[in-house]
């Protein structure tokens, strides 16, 4: 193994990590770009539209749940 003084040595560790930097830039883009996948809006407006569609279901299934007791006590 050569010494860390050597002059190729710094080079050929930058080209044997090159691969696995390369991969954790990918992963650090995707999980950036996963964070605000919706163009134009801000995160907090992507939560507000989250959480009124969380609400709409909800919604929706206190309406079924009713109606399946309304058919259970009848």
């Amino acid at each position: 193994m050569r010494a860390m003084d050597e002059p190729g040595t710094l080079i050929s560790v930058l080209i044997q990590w090159f691969p696995m930097i390369l991969v954790f830039g990918a992963w650090i883009y995707f999980m950036r770009r996963q964070t605000n996948p919706v163009k134009g809006i801000s995160h907090a407006q992507y939560l507000e539209q989250l959480l009124a569609e969380e609400r709409r279901h909800n919604d929706v299934l206190e309406k079924l749940l009713q109606r399946l007791a309304e058919k259970q006590g009848a």
